[in-house]
């Protein structure tokens, strides 16, 4: 199968096959492409929907170029997926073929701490860090810290120093989490954590869409994990944070020189100040996807084809969003994952949609991690109160069985 061409329809190859991902093939076959999916599993979820599967890892870079050379595809891309994005970058600008931003940026901000670096170079606010360990070096800091891997995804390896009596161990732990066994310290800021999506077409970057993020509480040398978030109106911030949020996207594309396409943030406020965490050069993980367009009308998985394929596409011209949306993350006691069973007499209206990560068989480990979660929905309302009500009525409609058809406890983890 070795052709620019296959059953007479351009070749687009997709790396990693998340339920975006999922989403994003069907949006190009709409467009007229024969899809090939690269992914190291045997059965990813957006397999299904692939013409053809490539079982081998997106994150090997010269395995996709090999891949790549066979097939003669007109677009490479990886728009949900963070190292994977990086591969497509460089691979599209081997063969000369359009990225949505260039290998070099999404290639520094893979390293955490690079992207901290960034941050001070840009006057874009952060908390204080440090990436050489001494006692003396540490006094600069204020407890509590946090210690991050400068190289993993997600909350992985993310742990809070509440004192330095077991410093060690905790640098050894992790580090264990790391690729290159590089981490770095920095100040904990207490505050709300919100996400920030936005676009940026020729040069200008708008926020599109605010959520508040719900992060499992923590105590010492334990892992900080989002376990949902809360979509929330422009409103719901005031004037000099949201400009705030404006500023930080827009000196994002200019530190980096951004044409056109997604990004998002995650940051810190506190006492009307954003620190930021961190940010990504691509759509949202999780159900971003589907909770933009829902929200604010605008398809950023379909601005996205369009940017590479020389399209502008058109923003919301108004922020008008009245309504809250929260997404409830599904974790369940460790075991193999058979099916979600709802109870008859549920009331379907109270979610606006639900969405599986999980295939039968799948094993479910016993950390609070994304790779655990089985699964997710979505919850609309006037007030947070009111998604409160309505999170706790669904959470309690539904049985998670196992393999054997035995019930694995699912966990409430909303307020």
């Amino acid at each position: 199968m070795t052709s620019s061409n296959i059953n007479g329809k351009p070749v687009a190859i997709v790396l990693g096959g998340t339920n975006p991902h999922k989403q994003l093939i069907v949006n190009l076959k709409e467009r007229g492409y024969f899809t090939v999916l690269i992914d190291y599993l045997e059965n990813p979820s957006a397999k299904e929907v692939a013409d053809h599967h490539v079982q081998e890892s997106t994150l090997d870079k010269d395995k996709v170029l090999e891949i790549a050379n066979q097939f003669q595809p007109k677009l490479i891309l990886s728009i949900c997926i963070d190292q994977a994005n990086g591969v497509a970058s460089y691979v599209s600008e081997k063969l000369g073929l359009p990225v949505l931003h260039s290998f070099q940026s999404t290639n520094l901000i893979n390293n955490k701490l690079n992207l901290k670096k960034f941050c001070v170079e840009n006057k874009i606010n952060t908390a204080p860090f440090i990436e050489k360990f001494s006692i003396e070096n540490l006094k600069v800091l204020n407890l509590p810290l946090v210690i991050k891997p400068v190289d993993t995804t997600g909350s992985k390896g993310v742990l809070k120093i509440e004192n330095l009596e077991n410093l060690s161990q905790i640098i050894d732990r992790s580090r264990s989490f790391s690729p290159s066994q590089s981490v770095f310290i920095e100040e904990f800021v207490e505050g709300t954590e919100v996400q920030v999506d936005c676009f940026v077409i020729d040069g200008k970057a708008t926020t599109v869409m605010f959520n508040v993020k719900n992060k499992l509480k923590t105590g010492a040398d334990a892992v900080m994990q989002s376990i949902g978030s809360t979509c929330v109106p422009k409103k719901y911030f005031s004037n000099a944070v949201t400009e705030e949020f404006s500023d930080i996207a827009q000196n994002i594309v200019n530190g980096l020189s951004l044409k056109s396409g997604p990004f998002f943030f995650q940051a810190l406020i506190k006492d009307q100040k954003v620190y930021l965490i961190e940010f990504a050069l691509r759509i949202g993980g999780g159900l971003s996807y589907k909770i933009i367009p829902t929200v604010t009308g605008f398809d950023t998985l379909q601005a996205s084809l369009d940017v590479l394929l020389g399209l502008l596409p058109r923003l919301p011209e108004s922020q008008n969003q009245a309504d809250y949306f929260a997404t409830n993350n599904i974790y369940v006691e460790p075991g193999k994952f058979g099916e979600i069973e709802f109870d008859t007499g549920m009331d379907h209206s109270l979610i606006e949609f639900f969405i599986p990560y999980k295939t039968k068989g799948a094993v479910i480990g016993a950390e609070f991690s994304s790779n655990n979660r089985i699964g997710a929905f979505i919850t609309k309302g006037k007030s947070i109160s009111e998604l409160k009500v309505k999170a706790k009525q669904v959470y309690g409609s539904f049985k998670v069985l196992d393999v054997n058809g035995k019930q694995l406890n699912h966990i409430n983890l909303r307020p």
